[in-house]
Parts: C-alpha cells; sequence; structure tokens
C-alpha cells in the first residue's frame, strides 16, 4: 500500500465522491502557485489529475485508488488488491497435467489424446495462456509448453479439491 497524506481538506465545493467522476470541477487554492507550476511543465492542465490516475490505473486492476477526508487531512491510498484466480474446469485440468508431463505436445497430440476438435484444443490453450498458467516457449513447431507458478498453483489446487 502507498499513501498520501496532505493536510487540509478538499477546497471550494469539491467533495470526495466527486473525485470518483470524470466531470468533476475543481477550484484552485493557489492560482499563481498552480500558474508557476503549469508554467514549469510539472502539471497539463488543471483540475484533471484524478481522472488521469483512474485512467492509468486501469491498466493495472491489482491496483485499487481510495480517497477520503480525514478530519483536517485528505488522504489518497494505493492498494495491491489480491487477485482471485478463479479454479480451473476438469477440462483444464487435463490439458495442464498433459502437457506438464509431454512438455513438447502439439494441440494436434492434445486433441487426439482428449477426444477433441484442434480448433477447441487451441482455444483452451489460448485461455490458459491469457489466464497466465501456460507459456509458450520457442517456436510453435519447436517450442515447448511450460506451467507457470500459477498454473502448476491451480493444478495443486485442482488436485487437492478432487480428492
Amino acid at each position: 500500500m502507498l499513501v498520501f497524506t496532505n493536510p487540509g481538506k478538499l477546497f471550494g465545493k469539491l467533495r470526495v465522491e466527486d473525485l470518483e467522476r470524470d466531470d468533476y470541477v475543481s477550484s484552485l487554492r493557489n492560482r499563481l502557485l498552480a500558474e508557476a507550476f503549469y508554467l514549469t511543465g510539472d502539471i497539463e492542465r488543471y483540475g484533471t489529475g484524478f481522472v488521469r490516475i483512474r485512467e492509468f490505473l486501469s491498466d493495472y486492476p491489482e491496483i485499487s485508488l481510495h480517497f477520503e477526508e480525514m478530519g483536517d487531512f485528505f488522504k489518497v491510498e494505493l492498494r495491491h488488491v489480491a487477485q482471485v484466480t478463479p479454479p480451473i474446469t476438469d477440462l483444464e485440468r487435463r490439458i495442464l497435467m498433459l502437457l506438464r508431463n509431454e512438455p513438447t505436445s502439439s494441440s494436434s497430440d492434445l486433441a487426439g489424446v482428449l477426444s477433441m476438435r484442434r480448433d477447441t484444443v487451441k482455444e483452451y490453450l489460448g485461455r490458459l495462456k491469457k489466464r497466465g498458467l501456460l507459456v509458450r516457449e520457442g517456436s510453435p513447431r519447436m517450442g515447448r509448453w511450460l506451467l507457470t507458478d500459477a498454473g502448476r498453483t491451480a493444478l495443486a489446487d485442482a488436485g487437492n479439491s478432487s480428492s
């Protein structure tokens, strides 16, 4: 967690709830200071900071932004939020187990073992990669599959829940 505090409350009619919207109207406490920061390039525009911070953080869902007034202080917190990984399905578990044992297996190999269409296997491989459970090392033809730490954990968790 990273915490910023500032003595003093929000200025003017600005409320904490307003900062959660993109259309809030800020007020300048000290126009000369704000203009000095603008002229030195330390700020780009007045009153857009929280909008730009939220836009930036949208690429990082594991970080939450929280602000509040506490007495005569304004506080902003950036928190790391634990990501809950949904459990893997039985088919995903089977694919991960096959690839753990035979990392050079192709999607065609997996399709044969699983009695499925190759396109379906490729779709599941893509899902597992997107979830960060599986990575491909090397070329599509001569490479191999590697379970990530998250993939090994998910496989272990699936093994524990099925026993």
